[in-house]
């Protein structure tokens, strides 16, 4: 999507001139770079804008008109488990209880109720397999999940550096992909 449009998904912000949408107009994000939450529907329009660019399968549209830049299975995809992406500019990754000063950065959560044995070897397959740094790390997203995953019990940081914390059975954790 950056390559072919220098932008990213959901603050592009020429998205109604340049996507053809075929259900509803492309909405435009703000084009400051980043994929901003809070008011903003940068997050859904995220999704819309993959799918209509050819991107991402499915069928996923959001309009200003909405109310709530809460996800729904119009405006989202979900991980295997049933839980909601996000693509956002947050800090919400690593060990924000300890470190609350985490760098904001354009990131993908892949949802809460990933088993922690895929999570651990998603992380050591495409980056350092630790759960605290690098481009992949821990995260308490917890989409549309009944509770968030908790740090004490996804990574052992007592641990130097911190590790995963693999315990058989353990299906509440997350992750983030850092950009």
């Amino acid at each position: 999507f950056q390559d072919r449009y220098r932008a990213l998904p959901g603050d592009y912000a020429s998205a109604n001139t340049s996507i053809n949408c075929p259900v509803l107009q492309c909405s435009n994000g703000n084009g400051n770079g980043q994929i901003d939450a809070g008011t903003s529907m940068e997050t859904l329009y995220t999704w819309h804008h993959l799918n209509a660019s050819g991107f991402l399968n499915g069928s996923y549209s959001v309009v200003d008109t909405e109310t709530s830049n809460a996800p729904t299975d119009l405006t989202s995809p979900k991980n295997p488990y049933g839980i909601y992406l996000q693509l956002i500019y947050d800090g919400i990754y690593g060990d924000n209880a300890a470190n609350p000063v985490e760098p904001n950065k354009n990131n993908l959560k892949a949802g809460s109720q990933l088993p922690i044995e895929i999570t651990a070897e998603v992380d050591r397959k495409i980056d350092d397999g630790l759960p605290l740094q690098g481009s992949f790390q821990f995260s308490v997203y917890k989409g549309n999940a009944a509770t968030a995953p908790t740090l004490a019990t996804c990574v052992d940081t007592a641990a130097t550096p911190a590790n995963w914390k693999i315990a058989p059975g353990e299906n509440n954790c997350g992750a983030a992909s850092l950009f």
